[in-house]
């Protein structure tokens, strides 16, 4: 039925760290249109009339959307005790601006250097308070975040484009409520929230994306989430996108070396400056 999640049965299969899984799917019918994660950054193949278990598919079409699937849970006796990381985002967690089909995505580079897992559930252009590229983050929390099987940490980091993409001004003081409210449920849920500062985004290309209120209220925010992070805080730790990638004599504007064209969204040397940015101790590591 159209809009249910389906599970399929368990495979028992040993699948080694970094290690790319494929998955191959069979469309019997046309089903009309295929739910999509647009940037997908990995590339996938279509042919028609191929077999699922055949390892090369010839004469297929490349496309580099992720269609159908949502995820891949997995199990097993090492994994146990330690922490579930969720990176929950926009485009800048979804991985825009890094190179594809080569895990440069900020959460690929903090799992590599934490080594343990963490999920991304970035949706680029996704806000937080807003509906447009996919729900507001504050209605997906509960599913794309909490509801991550075995989460312990939430990373959110959303904001960006509430300033950037909004028709009307979003004050600091309605991000500070939306990241309150998330920090909140997690906390509830037994879940350890994790914020981030919002990065520079001056040198954006994108035509009256970058305002004089937009910086004020990102300024705003960032001096409210330093100050709510920390053992005694809303948030047990922050990751500073804003210190790991702003230019220090510009620091409205992102260092030249850390994006990939656009004074938006992190290369992947931005991407690998953004893991950086916090501490493991933030996770219990």
């Amino acid at each position: 039925m159209p809009g249910l999640d389906v599970v399929s049965d368990p495979v028992d299969l040993d699948v080694p760290d970094d290690a790319e899984l494929a998955i191959t799917v069979a469309v019997l019918d046309d089903g009309g249109a295929a739910t999509q994660h647009p940037e997908g950054l990995q590339t996938g193949y279509a042919a028609p009339f191929a077999s699922v278990d055949s390892p090369i598919l010839p004469g297929a079409r490349e496309f580099t959307e992720l269609h159908w699937i949502k995820g891949v849970d997995m199990s097993g006796e090492a994994a146990r005790g330690e922490p579930v990381i969720v990176a929950f985002g926009d485009s800048l967690t979804d991985g825009s601006g890094t190179t594809p089909n080569a895990h440069q995505r900020y959460p690929d580079h903090l799992w590599r250097r934490l080594g343990v897992p963490v999920l991304n559930t970035g949706i680029g252009g996704n806000r937080l308070l807003a509906n447009g590229f996919g729900p507001a983050g504050v209605l997906r929390f509960a599913r794309d975040a909490l509801g991550v099987p075995g989460v312990t940490h939430v990373i959110i980091a959303l904001g960006v484009n509430d300033l950037g993409l909004t028709g009307r001004p979003v004050t600091a003081s309605a991000l500070i409520a939306g990241y309150t409210a998330l920090a909140a449920r997690a906390r509830e849920a037994g879940v350890v929230p994790v914020g981030a500062t919002l990065p520079p985004f001056g040198g954006a290309v994108y035509p009256g994306y970058h305002t004089g209120h937009g910086e004020q209220t990102r300024a705003e925010f960032n001096a409210w989430m330093r100050a709510s992070s920390g053992k005694t805080g809303l948030f047990a730790a922050h990751l500073d996108m804003d210190a790991a990638l702003r230019d220090p004599a510009r620091p409205v504007l992102l260092r030249e070396d850390l994006h990939f064209g656009d004074g938006l969204h992190p290369n992947d040397a931005g991407a690998r400056a953004i893991a950086a940015a916090v501490s493991p101790s933030a996770f219990g590591l």
